[in-house]
């Protein structure tokens, strides 16, 4: 318990240090660093005899003391001499493990003993444990709360900055311990000068920079500004990368600007300002790195120049990458997937990121496609990969996952239906399930296409594209135009579930039109072959109808609809199917639709 350790005016004058180390930092960002960082409550093994002691330990522990409790130092336990000696024979074997072994089976025993005796035990002191910590954070909670309130009421009055609380001599101590570690925090890494070295292009380090002011930072800001980015980009940059405030402007960074705008990238401005602000760390790197890095982009992955710019404005990191495991990833994705010429560049160009993964996570990636969406065969792999290659920047085991999980679970769709919706329409897997696929299934549901699982895994199954095609402008388009009623219209697309996804003014409009105007059929005719709009205008109604013509007959529709063209001769025309393929050729019946056409 803090409480206990610190005493109550000194955990305040902590309180207070953080205040104070955190010049610049807002009140929710120092409440930030607290909380992330929870350097005042710690849980360490003290010794080997099993048991837990809170920070600074217990009774015994306090800041700088040697005793068996530990010591603390800017957030780091640190065990004492003792324990750390302890621990040092306890592993050098031999008579020594054994007689500790012994010791500590009879301790264990004395001390179970003595619990049981008293009620109490290893779970009773867990709990007290817990409840210290609770206070402990409840403690600090409301006395960051009240610092922060103080802070907004103070600016809301008189609109001026109100100054940190004065860190006390003890803090100023704890301050000046916590330079030996490594900074926690933002704050911490924007006031230490050491992690705000910067390297100039040459690889040379630049910290000459540290006693400058604070024009510097707006030097900076008008920098990133000069290349397009806004406000709210300039921020995060800086919040990810603290070291773009040391970053002298223009020495040290324009020529790295000019290295993307000229030579094997000739990056254009948007390209630019996607690199910077997808790898502010850019300007850490040698920029005589990055041709090693090129070379091997075009040469041995085969990348164009304009693909180029596309992969590194979208992966800047690209340009120092390690080129051992990116020749590794290249020979395994040619081996495992069968990759022709040009195919991994056109991989590289949608997915960069698959020059930064390790081999590893290529056959986790992999091994998930095969598994979860039932491509097991090499063919059916390297088709789905060359249709969706985003893949390698998905995190398959969650975000895949879940699209996988809905499709089996809720719809119930059965693997193969499944594996069919990944070829033929893998965008489907990064959909929404809330926001897309389920207002997908809830419209067929709506318009009674479907009325039940087993429905839908067929329709699902015979047209995959439903999640992608914006399907409800057919129906409407069926149920306005053609003036089929609810039985007929789930009729129609039971015979041809690909008619939702056919183009309404390219396909239905047409092949009504040819039913109504020229064939005068009606929407009786209609049922009569519901799968009439599976056939192709061009190559099966218009010449057959006009060569029946010629014949003085009018076929049936299912005649006209249904078989091959040596079907239709047999069994409809009754004629040689040579007879009926130099007509067609012959490419005079195209007249008679003139006005249809």
């Amino acid at each position: 318990n803090v409480g206990e350790w610190l005493g109550e005016e000194r955990m305040m004058e902590g309180c207070g240090f953080v205040g104070g180390w955190a010049r610049g930092v807002s009140g929710r960002g120092v409440v930030r660093a607290v909380r992330r960082c929870e350097m005042v409550v710690a849980t360490v093994e003290v010794s080997n005899r099993g048991r837990k002691a809170r920070m600074g330990g217990g009774q015994s522990g306090s800041v700088g003391d040697d005793g068996s409790g530990g010591a603390v130092k800017a957030g780091v336990v640190v065990l004492p001499a003792p324990v750390r000696a302890r621990k040092r024979k306890a592993r050098r074997g031999g008579k020594r493990v054994r007689r500790a072994k012994a010791a500590a089976a009879v301790r264990v025993g004395a001390d179970g003993k003595k619990g049981r005796e008293s009620g109490g035990g290893v779970d009773d002191e867990h709990e007290r444990y817990e409840t210290a910590r609770e206070e402990t954070f409840a403690v600090i909670n409301a006395i960051l709360k009240q610092h922060s309130d103080d802070v907004r009421s103070q600016r809301k009055n008189n609109n001026k900055a109100v100054p940190p609380m004065p860190p006390s001599a003890s803090a100023r101590a704890l301050h000046e311990s916590s330079n030996e570690v490594k900074a926690v925090s933002m704050g911490q890494r924007m006031i230490d000068a050491r992690s705000l070295t910067t390297r100039n292009p040459d690889g040379s380090q630049d910290s000459s920079s540290g006693g400058k002011n604070s024009g510097q930072l707006i030097e900076v800001l008008e920098f990133l500004r000069g290349l397009g980015l806004s406000i709210e980009d300039c921020g995060r940059l800086v919040k990810r990368r603290p070291q773009l405030v040391r970053l002298n402007v223009p020495r040290s960074a324009q020529p790295y600007i000019d290295f993307l705008k000229t030579g094997p990238l000739s990056l254009n401005d948007e390209q630019v300002r996607r690199a910077v602000r997808t790898a502010p760390q850019l300007f850490a790197y040698k920029v005589s790195m990055f041709a090693s890095r090129i070379d091997f982009l075009t040469s041995v992955v085969g990348l164009r120049p304009e693909d180029l710019a596309v992969a590194v404005s979208k992966r800047p990191h690209l340009l120092w990458m390690d080129l051992t495991r990116a020749q590794v990833v290249v020979d395994w994705l040619s081996a495992e997937l069968g990759l022709a010429d040009g195919e991994l560049a056109m991989i590289v160009k949608v997915s960069p990121m698959v020059m930064l993964d390790s081999q590893m996570q290529l056959f986790s990636t992999l091994d998930w496609i095969r598994n979860e969406l039932g491509l097991s065969e090499t063919e059916d792999l390297h088709r789905f990969i060359m249709r969706f290659p985003k893949v390698f920047g998905f995190r398959t085991e969650t975000s895949l996952q879940r699209r996988v999980d809905y499709f089996r679970e809720e719809l119930q769709l059965p693997q193969e239906t499944i594996a069919r919706i990944a070829l033929e329409c893998p965008v489907a897997l990064e959909k929404s399930v809330d926001s897309d696929l389920k207002s997908c299934v809830d419209e067929l549901l709506a318009w009674q296409v479907v009325s039940d699982s087993k429905e839908l895994a067929q329709l699902l199954h015979e047209a995959p594209k439903l999640f992608y095609t914006r399907f409800v402008n057919r129906l409407r388009f069926l149920n306005d135009e053609v003036k089929l009623d609810t039985a007929q219209l789930k009729a129609v697309v039971s015979a041809f579930p690909s008619t939702l996804v056919l183009s309404v003014e390219r396909t239905l409009q047409p092949k009504w039109q040819f039913l109504t105007r020229t064939y005068c059929g009606t929407t009786r005719d209609l049922m009569k072959a519901p799968h009439f709009f599976s056939a192709s205008l061009e190559r099966v109604l218009l010449p057959r109808f006009a060569f029946m013509c010629t014949k003085s007959r009018r076929p049936s529709l299912p005649e006209l609809v249904n078989g091959t063209d040596a079907e239709f001769c047999e069994k409809v025309a009754r004629c040689d199917l040579q007879e009926y393929e130099a007509f067609e050729q012959n490419g005079s019946w195209v007249l008679v639709y003139a006005p249809v056409l």
